[in-house]
């Protein structure tokens, strides 16, 4: 990745944090995980997001994720 500023962040609480000024926001919990990274030909983001656990954990991140995003348009 040269001439990328890439950080990796490892906090007390156990959540690691990976940011890749030119596009991607990754951070990876306990029990899920998720990428967002913008388009370089279209205004999208995309969604990469694991969880190890129920369908329920899984809805409550996409929905906190989703509601994080929107405030910030």
């Amino acid at each position: 990745m040269a001439g990328r500023d890439v950080r990796a962040v490892n906090t007390k609480s156990g959540i690691s944090i990976i940011v890749d000024e030119a596009a991607d926001l990754s951070l990876d919990f306990s029990n899920w995980r998720f990428n967002l990274c913008g388009s370089d030909t279209e205004s999208l983001l995309r969604l990469n997001m694991e969880i190890r656990g129920s369908r329920g954990l899984f809805n409550e991140k996409l929905e906190e994720i989703e509601t994080v995003i929107k405030a910030g348009c």
